[in-house]
């Protein structure tokens, strides 16, 4: 059995005069991976970077970790500004090991859209869609896979401590 532990870092940008004009501390259960970070959005904006990782608990065989970035353009769709159209872009590198092979190379592109649902001043819950996701895949003494795939979706919950 897999256990998944994902820490992100998202580092925002430092023009913004909303509500969440500062960089936040949060909690963010996504489907698949639960990660913690930094991030801010305004009305207009939201971009950042990560940092998370996977290891398998019952042999330790595969442990990776992730760094990557993301930005997007968002606008409001509610009277209350309190949903979002947003539409960006997340990349990132894969370092470590799967199944006991050293990645030699690894990295992710995907365009996405998202609609984003502040449920009150600490929550937000945002579902977002790759419309193309490109993964490249390559271990030391393996051939390298490259999988192109479209219309992935993910949804996560993020609560705001500050």
């Amino acid at each position: 059995m897999k256990n998944y532990i994902g820490l992100s870092l998202v580092l925002a940008a430092l023009l913004s005069t909303s509500a969440f004009a500062k960089p936040r501390l949060g909690v963010e259960l996504t489907s698949g991976m639960s990660s913690l970070g930094v991030l801010q959005y305004d009305d207009n904006y939201g971009v950042g970077a990560y940092l998370g990782g996977s290891y398998d608990n019952a042999a330790l065989a595969t442990h990776t970790t992730v760094v990557g970035g993301w930005a997007e353009l968002r606008s409001p769709i509610s009277v209350d500004k309190s949903l979002f159209f947003a539409y960006g872009v997340d990349a990132s590198i894969t370092t470590g090991k799967i199944a006991g092979n050293n990645i030699k190379s690894a990295y992710h592109f995907a365009p996405f859209v998202s609609l984003e649902k502040h449920l009150t001043d600490s929550t937000l819950l945002t579902m977002w869609t790759d419309v193309v996701s490109i993964d490249v895949l390559e271990l030391e003494n393996k051939s390298r896979v490259t999988t192109t795939s479209v219309f992935l979706t993910n949804l996560a919950l993020i609560y705001y401590f500050n």
